[in-house]
């Protein structure tokens, strides 16, 4: 009878573990972090004094079991609090944590600077874009104006200008001119127009 009681509880102790789940904690979970994706096309750069955008729409986030998950503000951190008045560097780190516990981090680094706007290049009027083999070529300098909203006029000069191709005054054919000038924060506007050659 010893025996048989010794067995029944063996076999007791036994049944009970077979119905527990041994789960380790450090593993517990899908064990997959969320994956966080940059939208495409927010800009990182913004001129001073510019309104601040909603940071949680530079981000999408989905979690292999969780589904697509909804960035917060409260996800956010900034190195140095972002301040649109103030020129500078600012790292945003979003850090997402899904329902195991799996956490991603991503950082952006936005820059607030004093100009994003390129000059405005004007085609001068009346300005002769047709010739005949053999002209004498004009001053291509005067063909073209260029004003900038931070720096004020810009002066043209012949190493903004390019024929494409090489302008030959003595061959038959279309030449594009093009300028390219750049204002003093290295922003850059790019105009051509064609010049015949008959």
């Amino acid at each position: 009878m010893k025996k048989l009681f010794s067995l029944l509880a063996a076999l007791a102790v036994v049944v009970t573990l077979a119905g527990c789940q041994m789960v380790d904690p450090v593993t517990s979970g899908d064990g997959e972090s969320p994956v966080i994706t940059l939208v495409s096309g927010k800009p990182l750069s913004y001129e001073v004094d510019a309104e601040e955008p909603d940071w949680t729409k530079y981000f999408s986030v989905t979690d292999e079991e969780d589904g697509a998950i909804t960035v917060e503000e409260s996800m956010i951190t900034w190195n140095t609090s972002i301040d649109m008045t103030v020129l500078g560097s600012y790292r945003m780190q979003l850090t997402v944590t899904d329902n195991d516990g799996n956490t991603r981090t991503r950082e952006l680094t936005i820059a607030i600077v004093e100009d994003l706007t390129a000059p405005t290049v004007t085609l001068v009027a009346a300005k002769v874009t047709s010739f005949t083999v053999g002209f004498t070529a004009p001053d291509w300098k005067t063909y073209f104006s260029v004003e900038d909203e931070t720096d004020g006029p810009i002066a043209v000069t012949d190493e903004m200008l390019t024929f494409s191709p090489t302008l030959d005054v003595n061959s038959s054919g279309v030449y594009e001119l093009t300028i390219a000038v750049e204002d003093e924060a290295g922003n850059e506007a790019v105009r051509s127009i064609d010049i015949n050659v008959n």
